[in-house]
Order: C-alpha cells, then sequence, then structure tokens
C-alpha cells in the first residue's frame, strides 16, 4: 500500500517562508529548483457521508494543467508528530472516473463501492500557490518541502492557509525528524496537527475535529 509520510508546521507570514526558503543550510540540501505551482483541491464525500466516517479523503486537485485524483485513508501519529496513511492518486478529469482508477491501483474497493451507491457530493475547496522543493538529507533521505499559501473554503465561511509541509519521500519516517526540528527551532514554528480537509470541516460543522477528521463531541 502506498504510504504517505508528513509534517505540517504552521507559516505566521511571509517573511517567515522567504527566510527558509533562502537559509544557506536549507539551500545546502536543494535537489534541484523551488518550482511555485498553483492548485484548487476540491474535496467529496457520499451524500451519505461515508467517506468522512471512514476518515477517508476523496480529492480532485488540479495542479497546474493537471487533474489529480486521491484517496487518502485515516491517520496515524507514527513519530513524534510525523503523520502516516495511506494514499493512491491518478490522473483523471472528474471524481468518479478517478474513483475506479484509484481502486484499480490498489485503494479500497468500498471507495468506488459507496460512491456508486450513494453518489457524491463537493464538501470544500481550498485553492493555493505552492512553492515546494526536494531536499536530499544524508544517507539519501529525499523530502519534499513545500509552502502552502491560500484560503480554505467551505459552507460559505473562508479561513487562510499558510503552511509548511515536509513529506518523506525516500527514507524512514524518523528520517525527518532532524529536518523539522531544524525547522521548528530556528523559525519558532507550530506543528499543524491537522490536515487541510479537517481544518475544512471545522468551517463546515462549525465545532473542532480531531486530527484525523473525526467529528469532536
Amino acid at each position: 500500500m502506498p504510504v504517505e509520510v508528513e509534517m505540517k508546521l504552521a507559516i505566521p507570514d511571509d517573511e517567515t517562508a522567504n527566510e527558509i526558503f533562502s537559509d544557506a543550510a536549507i539551500n545546502e540540501m536543494f535537489w534541484g529548483e523551488p518550482k511555485t505551482t498553483h492548485m484548487l483541491s476540491r474535496y467529496y464525500d457520499t451524500t451519505s457521508g461515508s467517506l468522512s466516517a471512514r476518515r477517508w479523503t476523496l480529492r480532485l486537485r488540479r495542479e497546474g494543467d493537471r487533474k489529480v485524483v486521491t484517496c487518502k485513508t485515516a491517520s496515524v501519529d507514527v513519530v513524534a508528530g510525523l503523520f502516516s496513511r495511506g494514499e493512491w492518486q491518478v490522473y483523471a478529469d472528474d471524481v468518479m472516473e478517478g474513483a475506479r482508477l484509484l481502486v484499480e491501483e490498489g485503494a479500497p474497493s468500498e471507495l468506488l463501492e459507496e460512491i456508486e451507491r450513494d453518489g457524491v457530493v463537493e464538501r470544500c475547496t481550498i485553492e493555493f500557490d505552492r512553492r515546494a522543493v526536494q531536499l536530499k538529507l544524508p544517507a539519501g533521505v529525499i523530502v519534499d518541502m513545500s509552502v502552502d499559501k491560500g484560503v480554505i473554503k467551505s459552507a460559505d465561511r473562508e479561513r487562510p492557509l499558510h503552511e509548511l509541509e515536509l513529506e518523506l519521500l525516500f527514507g524512514r519516517p524518523e528520517d525527518l525528524q532532524p529536518i523539522s526540528e531544524l525547522l521548528v527551532e530556528k523559525y519558532h514554528l507550530q506543528p499543524e496537527r491537522l490536515s487541510k480537509y479537517a481544518r475544512a470541516l471545522e468551517l463546515e460543522l462549525g465545532r473542532p475535529v480531531d486530527m484525523t477528521g473525526k467529528d469532536v463531541e
């Protein structure tokens, strides 16, 4: 099963984001040049809410000129605030086509079964610019570092989005700790324990949710 391992850190302002990308110690880790991409994400659930009840995420994202459909399963805290979850991605023009392809790629068959039974409805949209670069760390560890800035919209409400993501592309979960600790200590960043979708659900529901997106009573 494809697995996503990442850490999210809240960014207080543009100056901090620019300082991170200009940091000489971090620049030494750059594996390629930073690139900025405009992204528009639409998140879906079945009309019965069965996907969010399972703590799954179904997303159609426009990344520049590409459309990517993604399914993510529930998050698990694996090491000191680092989160892991199953993740499958395919190129597709719409969420129904994408769901069929995702199951072919190994996503849970219940995804397609529940969509075909209940239909889908859009829950929220998130639009942002992503500035990203890959970092090459010791022992061949590869990390994708990105700063996302934009807005989360749900239920006629919106909230700003400004966060740094560290996603492990190659290595062990604990290999993310040195770079995350460096950023936290040097730039006084705070961990962001909620996914983008969970924060959108907070807007829609008008109450807190936990880090997996489950409603908090």
